[in-house]
């Protein structure tokens, strides 16, 4: 049995980091064009071939004599047969062979011939019609009858009808085809031409009356003088064979499949051309391989022969024949024979005749085994980086082109021999065989086209693959498999027939006659037995398709002489294109037939719900057959009953519902199904990769006398015996085999197949047009990278369930993103992880997901699942009752759980001085769940669960500190979290000191990334959603589209890493000016959320987003329109002030929570709505300009806030900045600042899939990785903050060598002590004019200064923005437009480059008013009205970069979480 398998390239991108940038290095696993060199023959210690070949009776008619002369007689007038010839009196079904057969007065004409070697045979047969026909040259007419009679053989007057022959020459080759039967049929009585014959298309009947009379006639070789032996080894190369593939032992019976032979020839006879033939082999592990060889004769000395053998080959006693002149030659066949896993028949027939050349002509200056090894081990396999090799060899070229990477099984097929031999009607009746399981014999003699159409006939069917015996080119010796009582294809030559029958069973094709043999009970066997619809946009094809070659009948496709004569190097290549075009063209008919005749049928697919049985890998169980039938075409339900039957359905309902090696090939056919429409033949199903059509070629140049000795030549008469010393040295490598581009079975990293890439790339290059779609399409890639790099992430987790209901949250969070289509793998990745730690429960969930969310499985996810659940532990029978009274037990306990948070939630909010809102969504759902110490039971699409390092105990400080990353903001941005506006509110109270000073000693490592990049042309600044908008969707394209101009460039990250483990105590700050201790009063628990990002949800709602460590995490609710935001919640200190001097006042931690500022605002906002939400208790973020006084216990309106108040607002922060100095600065260690390309994630996805297929998934869990692959850790580190998931990377920070040059490493630290903050603004790269306005806000200088500084650097006054805040408050964004452009104006410098306009109004409304109040999608809105309302010449005044953003860029923003300002 013999199962083809894909062909996939292996070629891949890596991405490494330079000192000057970046460079992409392109590698490709180096494969063998040839595995073996093997000569083949006749070996000293010979064999019969008949002790070891068919064991049936051979024919009585074997050898007999050619028929060298026809007659024709008249009957009528008493004409005899004439001695020596034999008459045709019979038709094969018992007739009369009247040659005028039914014909009324009509002479009765019969056709006679004579056998005998007296004379060259005839090797032609032929009806003329004389006067409309010219007789072709070496053709003679049988005018007269023996007697000297008309030999017209026509009934009618009108025209007379002659037979004509035409015979061998004197000099004619021994293996020259002859005629050696006739006959004659009637088509009228339904007869047919015997198995092997050729019926000449034209009646001998013209006139009304009569039967359809037609001649035919059988051609064989005539050899009478031979010796038939079974052949062997007599040379190869390697002489060792390779440790994971050796040579096959029957190659010698495949390179000679009639046997070794000997041969004597009249020596006037011609040397026959060598013969070049193909074959295919199988394999141990069910893998092809390809053999390609060219037989030639050699002559044989008689010393070598016995008497008996001379006596057997005619060959009478020396003397006597010199005496006589009886001229005769002696030869032996010999065979040279490439052996490859790659079918490059074409150039393996041009090297082997080259090597033929070479042995027949001399001298030559190196050596026929050097030639040989310079193939083997110096000509490249072609690649994508160079499609085109070009060999030369002496006077001769050898041109490889690449394969094609078609989804479909790799295979030496030819669909253009397939159809030129059978033609449209015979290729469809072929099909019907194949579909129905029949015995078929496929014969010729022509073997280099015979292994041509088997290949072909076994890839027609796909996605069935052909489960029982298959050979191509069967052997005599093997010829036993004929009477196999099984179904089989067999490729025969046709010589068999003049040796034995075969079996009454067997449909048989000839080739040759293109003609198909059915035995009596199966000639009801017809094409229009298939489905009607697929059938006829098959016909209709086929039929276009073979015009389309008969049109070029005159360029032959296939020989199976060798042609001597060069042919040019650029007709080869454009021979070989439009040769792969039709190729592909005739394989997509036959697919789209396929693919309509089984359309939906993966509806019928019955996945294992449950613990399985035994019988749950029954073909029966795991696909509705009665179903499947029921829904096709009545009038086909015969058909369908019988192909449901056959084993090959079966098979394929098997590997379609478990892994199995065709999945990639079973996955693209999924595809093809879905697309596929019955009425439509031109929908293109096989594409071909654009890099097939590159003229890119290497040039090999031929082997030179290198380490040969100097001035000898080499001559030979024929192939030599091969000498080892001659090749050249070299050590094969088993790597260089070919490998099964297929899943590795025991790693949960399930790669994309190459269709499954293009389908992405396809749908990314669709989606790139549309914003949503295309800020979707990154987002989905997001998530597939981490589902990616999953394996690693469960590896490195301590707690394998809670990593992989941690995947599941994962799991649904990218599920209510709305993404269409999320990407298959990440369910297939979390599936094979169930398998291997043993979940079913939670892989039935996941399937249940994608059943639910509209996605079907293709062939891989679909076999994952099931394999999962096949090999699962299941609980024994015993233990169902026991875990069904352990359930309800569980379900007490968790109602009883419910009912007492609803109690509480009661109590707390009669007593709650704040609003009730936050005790009844966030509070009290969190308290009442850890603190009662029960874990909350959920549906399938939401779960919540603890971390493995979670304590039983846990506090409600504790817990509010796990619903946070587990970090604590930088000690650097604490001073713009300052609550100034605390210190007028003595009602609002704060912890202990001690716990803030525990908080701030828990961070490790701090690392700030930024996105914020500038154009190269332009020198705009260009940040995060604007890089996502002009990205390609090519996964090979590292730049991004400016938005302001049309050039392209390579965006960076850049990473700040700072390290904080040498220094726990820094969150107490002596004050420069007086001394005294300043605590820091508010700091927010959630280290991610310090620009008063919104995020927290209810976990009610069970929307949790977990830590990088596994633990839970608030998690923001998304939607298609992210206008829901709910308010960061703060852990509230109070500070009061006394005289310059900050005081702490004590209070219980029972009132630490400011309810107030932390409730949800669900409600969706319309534009008509203000852009900001103004309460009577508004909170202005940490803005210290909006407060009017330090004094002051109540806060102002901003609106009330005037230039004339610049004084007094600046009265604090003249004996107040020491209290706010940089503590980063104090830190023990800060690296050098890392800049890496930032990368899209399409591009990002590929490189990790690299390193990941070369290194292993688990490379992800080890701390090298940062030095080994910097630029993709960085890129994974940003894009899963930037989607909110967590990771294994970021505690490599803590031990990786490259990050940890001065620091030894702390085992006492986890991820949860190291702090990502993805940042929006990089102002480390600005060199506009001035600081952007919301940095200038936070400015604690004096109103005086900052106005002398207006002329200088700054563009904008306090007043100016505070004019520009109040504004926004008002819902008028086109007054700050002109504000700033005002200010603009008034600046007078030489270069005239500042910030976007957008930007800075953005900003600073953001720094202002508060992130939370502020919905950015109305601000983006009212600011494209806005700027529509500007005139003409304001517009000209204007930067580029103060457009609005395009809507690319808002959906780019829109689906990713918020960055830090």
């Amino acid at each position: 049995m013999v199962v083809g398998w894909t062909f996939t390239d292996t070629r891949t991108s890596t991405i490494h980091r330079g000192h000057k940038g970046i460079k992409i290095k392109k590698r490709m696993d180096e494969k063998r064009v040839a595995d073996y060199f093997v000569v083949a023959g006749l070996p000293d210690d010979f064999l019969p071939l008949e002790e070891f070949s068919n064991e049936a009776a051979i024919k009585p008619s074997f050898k007999q004599d050619p028929i060298t002369e026809i007659k024709v007689i008249n009957r009528s007038i008493g004409e005899q047969v004439p001695k020596g010839y034999t008459c045709v009196e019979r038709t094969p079904t018992g007739f009369t062979a009247d040659l005028n057969h039914g014909s009324i007065r009509c002479p009765e004409m019969f056709l006679c011939y004579r056998r005998s070697r007296d004379k060259p045979p005839l090797t032609d047969i032929g009806v003329l019609y004389e006067g409309k026909e010219r007789l072709m040259q070496g053709c003679e007419v049988v005018h007269t009858t023996p007697y000297g009679h008309p030999a017209n053989v026509n009934n009618s007057n009108s025209t007379r009808i002659y037979i004509t022959y035409r015979r061998a020459s004197d000099a004619a080759c021994s293996d020259t085809l002859a005629v050696v039967d006739i006959c004659v049929i009637l088509v009228n009585k339904n007869e047919e031409p015997p198995l092997a014959y050729n019926r000449i298309n034209k009646t001998l009947n013209k006139g009304v009356m009569g039967s359809d009379v037609y001649l035919c006639y059988k051609k064989a070789m005539t050899k009478a003088d031979v010796l038939a032996y079974k052949p062997a080894i007599l040379g190869r190369y390697p002489p060792v064979d390779y440790d994971n593939f050796p040579l096959p032992e029957s190659v010698p019976m495949f390179c000679l499949p009639m046997g070794a032979t000997i041969e004597c020839w009249s020596a006037k006879a011609q040397h026959p051309l060598p013969v070049f033939s193909t074959f295919v082999l199988t394999g141990s592990e069910g893998d092809r391989i390809y053999g390609a060889a060219v037989t030639f004769y050699e002559e044989y000395s008689e010393d070598k022969l016995s008497d008996l053998q001379m006596r057997h080959l005619g060959l009478k006693n020396k003397h006597i024949r010199e005496q006589y002149r009886i001229l005769k030659t002696v030869h032996s066949n010999k065979s040279i024979c490439l052996l490859s896993h790659w079918p490059f028949f074409d150039a393996f027939k041009k090297f082997l005749s080259c090597l033929y050349k070479i042995c027949i002509t001399g001298p030559h200056d190196v050596p026929i085994e050097r030639h040989i090894s310079h193939f083997m081990y110096d000509v490249p396999y072609p690649s994508p980086q160079r499609p085109r090799i070009l060999v030369q060899l002496k006077d001769d070229s050898i041109s490889f082109c690449m394969p094609e990477d078609s989804p479909l099984p790799q295979s030496g097929a030819s669909f253009i021999s397939l159809l030129k031999n059978l033609g449209p009607e015979n290729c469809m009746n072929m099909m019907l065989y194949l579909l129905l399981e029949h015995k078929i014999l496929i014969h010729s003699l022509r073997p280099a086209v015979l292994t041509g159409v088997a290949e072909a006939v076994t890839n027609v069917m796909f996605p069935f693959h052909w489960q029982c015996p298959y050979i191509p080119l069967c052997p005599l010796g093997l010829s036993d498999v004929l009477n196999a009582p099984c179904p089989f294809i067999v490729g025969i030559d046709s010589r068999y027939f003049d040796l034995y029958d075969p079996p009454p069973d067997i449909i048989c094709v000839d080739l040759d006659t293109n003609r198909v043999w059915l035995p009596e009970d199966k000639k009801t066997l017809n094409y229009k037995l298939l489905p009607k619809r697929p059938l006829r946009v098959l016909q209709e094809t086929l039929h276009k398709l073979f015009n389309s070659l008969s049109d070029q009948s005159g360029q032959s496709h296939t020989t199976d002489e060798i042609s001597l004569e060069m042919e040019a190097v650029d007709y080869n290549f454009k021979r070989k294109k439009k040769e792969m075009e039709m190729e592909f063209a005739i394989q997509e008919a036959f697919l789209h037939f396929m693919a309509c005749m089984l359309k939906g049928y993966r509806g019928f697919l019955n996945p294992i719900s449950g613990q399985p049985n035994l019988r749950a890998t029954n073909a029966s169980n795991l696909f509705d057959m009665q179903g499947f039938v029921k829904s096709r075409d009545k009038t086909n339900a015969k058909f369908f009953n019988q192909m449901i039957k056959t084993q090959m359905f079966i098979r394929f309902i098997e590997e379609r519902s478990f892994v199995s090696e065709n999945d990639a090939s079973l996955a693209f056919f999924d595809e093809c199904a879905e697309k596929v429409e019955e009425n439509k033949e031109d929908l293109r199903l096989i594409e071909i990769d654009a890099s097939h059509t590159s003229d890119r070629t290497v040039f090999i140049m031929p082997p030179e006398p290198v380490g040969l000795p100097e001035g000898v030549t080499y001559s030979y008469n024929g192939f030599p015996e091969l000498r080892s010393e001659l090749f050249l040295v070299k050590t094969p490598s088993s790597l260089s085999l070919p490998t099964k581009q297929s899943v590795c079975p025991n790693s949960p990293f399930a790669r994309r197949t190459k269709q499954e890439i293009r389908s992405a790339q396809k749908l990314a290059q669709q989606q790139i047009n549309t914003p949503e779609r295309w800020a979707k399409c990154l987002l989905a890639h997001c998530y597939s990278l981490w589902f990616i790099s999953l394996s690693a992430f469960v590896h490195h987790n301590t707690n394998k369930e809670n990593a992989l209901k941690t995947a599941k949250a994962v799991l649904d969070q990218m599920q209510e993103a709305e993404l269409n289509p999320p990407d298959e793998i990440c369910y297939r990745v979390l599936m094979q992880l169930c398998g291997q730690y043993n979940k079913p429960g939670l892989a039935i969930r996941v399937f249940g997901d994608m059943r639910k969310y509209g996605i079907q499985a293709n062939a891989i996810t679909y076999g994952f699942y099931n394999r999962v659940m096949l090999e699962a532990q299941w609980p024994s029978p015993n233990s169902k009752g026991r875990h069904k009274m352990w359930t309800k037990l569980r379900n007490m306990i968790v109602g009883v759980a419910q009912f007492r948070r609803n109690v509480r939630r009661r109590s707390v909010s009669m007593c709650s001085t704040s609003e009730g809102e936050y005790d009844k969504v966030s509070r009290t759902s969190v308290d009442s769940y850890m603190e009662d110490g029960v874990q909350k039971i959920t549906s399938i699409k939401s779960e919540t669960f603890l971390d493995d390092t979670t304590e039983p105990h846990i506090s409600k400080a504790n817990v509010e500190d796990r619903l946070s990353t587990g970090s604590v903001p930088s000690p650097s941005f604490l001073d713009r979290y300052v609550p100034y506006r605390d210190l007028a509110d003595s009602s609002r109270k704060a912890p202990p000191l001690e716990k803030i000073t525990s908080d701030l000693s828990e961070i490790a490592i701090e690392v700030e990334i930024t996105s914020c990049s500038r154009c190269s042309k332009c020198h705009s600044l260009i940040y995060d959603e604007e890089i996502m908008a002009g990205w390609s969707a090519d996964d090979s394209n590292l730049n991004t589209r400016c938005s302001f101009c049309p050039s392209k460039f390579v965006p960076n990250l850049q990473i700040y890493v700072k390290d904080w483990r040498s220094k726990k105590n820094t969150a107490l700050l002596s004050n420069p000016i007086n001394g005294n201790i300043i605590e820091i009063s508010e700091i927010g628990v959630d280290g991610e959320e310090l620009n008063n990002t919104s995020r927290t949800s209810s976990l009610s709602e069970s929307q949790l987003l977990f830590g990088e460590d596994g633990t839970l995490e608030d998690k923001f609710k998304r939607s298609p329109s992210p206008t829901r935001k709910s308010p960061r919640r703060l852990t509230e200190r109070l500070l009061s002030f006394h005289g310059g001097e900050l005081k702490t006042e004590s209070v219980s931690d029972s009132e630490s929570l400011n309810l107030s500022e932390i409730a949800l605002d669900a409600r969706k906002r319309c534009t008509s709505e203000c852009l900001t939400r103004a309460t009577d208790d508004m909170s202005y973020s940490s803005s210290v300009e909006s407060i009017d006084g330090i004094n002051n216990r109540h806060l102002k309106s901003p609106l009330s806030i005037s230039i004339d108040e610049d004084e007094e607002l600046g009265s604090f922060g003249a004996s107040f900045p020491g209290s706010k100095m940089d503590i980063m600065s104090r830190c023990i260690s800060t690296i050098e600042p890392i800049v890496v390309p930032y990368l899209s994630p399409l591009v990002l996805r590929k490189e990790l899939e690299h390193v990941l297929e070369n290194e292993g998934d688990l490379c992800l869990s080890s701390d090298n990785f940062i030095a080994d692959h910097p630029i993709i850790f960085w890129n994974l580190i940003w894009y899963f903050k930037r989607i909110g998931v967590p990771s294994q990377l970021t505690e490599f920070l803590l031990s990786s060598k490259s990050i940890n040059k001065t620091q030894e490493s702390s085992s006492g630290y986890t991820s949860a002590n190291v702090l990502i903050r993805p940042l929006w603004d990089n102002t480390k790269i600005h060199d506009e004019i001035g600081l952007p306005m919301y940095i200038s806000w936070d400015s604690v200088k004096s109103a005086s200064m900052m106005d002398a500084l207006i002329t200088e650097s700054q563009p904008f006054s306090r007043a100016v923005m505070h004019q520009i805040f109040s504004s926004i408050q008002c819902n008028d964004v086109l007054t700050p437009i002109k504000h700033v452009m005002h200010g603009r104006k008034r600046l007078r410098v030489k270069r005239h480059r500042f910030r976007s306009m957008y930007r800075e109004v953005l900003f600073l409304v953001f720094k202002a008013c508060g992130r939370e109040n502020i919905d950015h999608d109305a601000f983006d809105r009212e600011y494209k009205k806005a700027y529509k309302q500007l005139h003409h010449a304001e517009l000209r005044q204007l930067q580029d970069n103060d457009k609005p953003r395009s809507d690319h860029v808002v959906w780019c923003r829109r689906v990713f979480n918020e960055l830090e300002l």
